[in-house]
């Protein structure tokens, strides 16, 4: 191999994982903005009624930590 070639090769490779990354990123994004609005529904739904909205905040803290 000659040190160019290689050095070619390594950056083709590097940026090929920053698309790779960048798309991930996006993806998990998505995921953690759907699971917002989706826990913010189920809040917002049980709000109705308070011993439920105490039991889904409950459940939320045990489902987040």
């Amino acid at each position: 191999y000659d040190g160019v070639g290689v050095g070619q090769k390594g950056a083709m490779c590097v940026e090929r994982g920053n698309k790779v990354g960048v798309q991930r990123s996006i993806r998990d994004k998505i995921k953690f903005y759907l699971l917002i609005i989706s826990s913010f529904f189920v809040v917002y739904a049980e709000y109705t009624s308070a011993n439920k909205c105490k039991q889904s905040f409950i459940l939320l803290n045990h489902w987040w930590f």
